[in-house]
């Protein structure tokens, strides 16, 4: 029996065209899904630094952004290059 699954089993294993055509048909779709999730993880990582930006007003990044001593004192905030 098949158990109801639309993908029965092969009953032999197929040939070797057979095999590298089903290869090349799961590397092409998995490159296409990879470069999607690329982009989309890029497109969204832009898309929260540029709502960081506007929510502080400047970069976001402590790492590039000069030190402020005065700036992290009047803000209460732990100066970020402790660590």
């Amino acid at each position: 029996g098949g158990g109801g699954y639309p993908n029965p089993p092969d009953a032999a294993i197929p040939d070797a065209a057979t095999l590298r055509e089903q290869w090349r048909f799961a590397v092409r779709q998995y490159s296409r899904w990879y470069s999607h999730a690329w982009g989309t993880a890029i497109l969204a990582g832009a898309a929260f630094f540029g709502l960081g930006w506007l929510v502080k007003g400047s970069n976001p990044l402590p790492s590039r952004a000069e030190p402020h001593a005065s700036n992290a004192k009047e803000e209460g905030l732990p100066m970020s290059n402790e660590f």
